[in-house]
């Protein structure tokens, strides 16, 4: 009976983690765009820790099976380790792809509107930047107005984007 409760908190704190880091990466999409319809700004800041515990989680699965005895009937805890093993080089993986996005507000006037490929391009003063948007937008965009547009770019990629926002500024 004892083993059977094991393999129950086991199987319970694993779906428990499992939803968690769902809701950690669906928070950290939605903060991109300060969007807290879902969940408070109290809940974002809780789930920003949601790594730090994962990574006690794991240690204190590990710690458990390497001092528990009876290791051949310990499948449970292997699949357990595994998950959150590859949770978190998921994780990982994603923060670093996050680290290389910056995101840039600029005042602008459209140069140049690409109804083909779902871009605008902005002179941003040292250059031009290529910035896709979605059609619905590009729709509403003329050039004699001037807007506060911010986009999304890569640090490999400076000179494209991706559309965050736009709002005019100035109207002719």
């Amino acid at each position: 009976m004892r083993f059977f409760r094991r393999k129950t908190l086991y199987g319970i704190v694993t779906i428990g983690a499992l939803l968690l880091y769902n809701l950690h990466i669906i928070d950290r999409i939605m903060a991109r765009y300060g969007d807290y319809l879902f969940n408070s700004y109290a809940i974002h800041e809780m789930l920003f820790y949601m790594p730090y515990i994962s990574i006690i989680m794991l240690s204190s699965i590990l710690i458990n099976y390497l001092f528990y005895k009876e290791k051949e009937n310990n499948k449970l805890i292997l699949l357990v380790l595994a998950i959150f093993i590859i949770a978190i080089i998921v994780q990982s993986v994603y923060f670093i792809d996050r680290s290389k996005h910056s995101t840039t507000l600029v005042v602008s006037e459209i140069v140049e509107i690409d109804e083909s490929g779902n871009s605008i391009c902005v002179d941003i003063g040292n250059g031009r930047v290529r910035i896709k948007c979605p059609s619905i937008v590009i729709g509403v965009l003329d050039f004699e107005s001037e807007y506060g547009i911010s986009y999304e770019w890569k640090s490999d990629d400076p000179y494209s984007g991706r559309l965050i926002n736009i709002s005019v500024v100035k109207k002719d």
